[in-house]
């Protein structure tokens, strides 16, 4: 069951359409949001929590031994298999494990192994037979991590519509959250969940304007997220995102197996739901009854006296009950500043801890300016800074949720590091996989790449992390390639089971 929009009409609830833009040249979906609106403040209107914002935690306790034993030797076992690499330039892999033969070996001989865990990535090609632009065709396969049995889960070449973008591997593992669009105008796009066992798409909920003026009245902002126990996907609409009506769509609730649509009724103090809120939904908690949710205004962008565009930036971090009421805010990002920097620009990629009722975040500044990630503890209102490296900008942190054998007060952390200094590195989100308590001890590093590696990803074992690769030419200045690679936390080996021009890294199932 979906809902399906088939023209405009005169209801307020149906004044919404997508616009999606798809970069064929690129591996990666670009969801297009240029947002006209003009600046707003809802912290006044949201139900400030009390918060205690502790000092910030040095990295130098990354010279502490480690509780559990066996958590040290991830973190620590081997150690001479990282420094190996330290002298080899940025691109260059003849240190690197690549030969599938040998990467095979190391899997079996390593402590313990990946057991059913598999890759999930995408790859964007050309085939005669498709019917889309320049024939361009999606694929989304698995693979082992040793680069054998790939399998080929979906793809649209037979499809009407344009496979894109890909969202987020179901928590579960079963499904993945996505979209496709008419890879045009944007007259049409679904919000979309592939069964990867069935190796189906099914719509979940459906924007048709093909029969419409070609007005864009609906963005879905961002992208959805899993509940929990996947069963639901929470995600933000904004209306009228091209014209001068520009509004907050609302937040809604899909029921993956029905297809039934919930908005969530919000009470603001009296602020209009559909023109100031902007709450984009980033994790549920509390056994999936609460939505954490990140309020983003919209500032303009001035040329002399004229407005040249507009841009939405994070200013806090909210709590929102699924069945609807008040919103209360739990932290605001004018609380970085003492510690971070001066100007906040990214204020995002929020990995929510349920065993340990603790969220960690990035919080980077502008261009060259310092970035670090923080945690934030759900229960006791405490938020502190995790990393602390002036010459990195840490960012993009994934989590191993699950308790350090004996050690049970932290879980371990993954992130990019990138050099703050550079021509390159500090302008794209590519450095070094780094590891890290979530006290702030035991930092390591896992590559030595300096430019290249990003989107961290944890298998389900917590044994390995998968990241994508980008290889640049010899001057820096252009992607020639991209690998998607594994590397073992435990001996601190790399993989590559996947090359190629345009592909993505997805994530991992069981």
């Amino acid at each position: 069951m979906y809902i399906k929009i088939n023209k405009v009409s005169q209801k307020k609830s149906k004044l919404f359409n997508i616009n999606i833009t798809l970069n064929i040249l690129l591996f990666l979906f670009i969801f297009s949001f240029s947002l006209i609106f003009s600046s707003c403040d809802i912290a006044k209107n949201i139900l400030k929590n009390n918060i205690s914002q502790s000092t910030h935690k040095s990295t130098s306790a990354s010279n502490e031994s480690a509780n559990s034993s066996s958590t040290e030797e991830i973190l620590t076992s081997n150690s001479n298999n990282y420094e190996d690499n330290s002298t080899s330039s940025a691109n260059d892999n003849s240190n690197i494990i690549n030969n599938k033969t040998d990467s095979q070996s190391n899997v079996n001989n390593s402590k313990e192994n990946s057991g059913e865990n598999k890759l999930i990535y995408l790859e964007i090609t050309s085939d005669e037979k498709s019917n889309h632009f320049e024939h361009r065709v999606a694929n989304i396969y698995s693979i082992n991590l040793d680069g054998n049995n790939k399998k080929l889960l979906y793809s649209d070449i037979n499809d009407k519509y344009d496979l894109g973008p890909i969202f987020d591997i179901s928590p579960d593992g079963k499904k993945i959250s996505c979209m496709i669009n008419d890879g045009g105008r944007g007259a049409y796009s679904a919000l979309c969940v592939l069964d990867i066992e069935k190796k189906s798409l099914k719509n979940i909920v459906e924007f048709d304007y093909t029969n419409g003026n070609g007005d864009i009245l609906l963005q879905l902002y961002q992208k959805p997220i899993w509940a929990s126990d996947s069963k639901y996907l929470a995600y933000e609409l904004i209306s009228n995102p091209y014209s001068s009506n520009f509004r907050d769509g609302g937040i809604f609730l899909a029921n993956i197996e029905t297809g039934e649509l919930k908005e969530i009724s919000l009470d603001v103090g009296g602020a209009s739901l559909r023109s100031t809120m902007f709450l984009v939904p980033e994790f549920f908690y509390e056994n999936n009854k609460k939505l954490a949710a990140a309020f983003h205004p919209y500032y303009q962008v001035k040329k002399g006296d004229k407005n040249s565009g507009f841009y939405s930036v994070n200013k806090s971090l909210n709590s929102i009950n699924i069945n609807g009421g008040s919103v209360s805010q739990l932290f605001e990002a004018s609380l970085f500043k003492d510690n971070g920097p001066e100007i906040i620009t990214s204020f995002n990629n929020f990995k929510f801890s349920e065993t340990f009722k603790e969220v960690v975040f990035q919080v980077l500044g502008d261009f060259e300016e310092d970035g670090d990630l923080w945690i934030y503890n759900l229960d006791k209102k405490d938020l502190e800074k995790l990393t602390n490296d002036i010459n990195l900008r840490e960012q993009q942190p994934n989590i191993l949720d699950t308790n350090n054998n004996n050690n049970k007060n932290n879980f371990i952390i993954s992130f990019v590091g990138v050099k703050r200094y550079g021509t390159v590195s500090n302008q794209i989100p590519s450095g070094d996989i780094y590891l890290i308590y979530s006290d702030g001890s035991n930092l390591k590093k896992l590559t030595n790449y300096n430019v290249g590696p990003s989107k961290p990803i944890f298998s389900p074992d917590g044994n390995y992390i998968a990241y994508l690769n980008s290889i640049y030419d010899e001057n820096f200045e252009n992607i020639v390639s991209h690998n998607i690679e594994v590397v073992s936390v435990i001996n601190g080996k790399i993989f590559i089971p996947v090359k190629g021009d345009f592909i993505d890294l997805i994530g991992w199932i069981k």
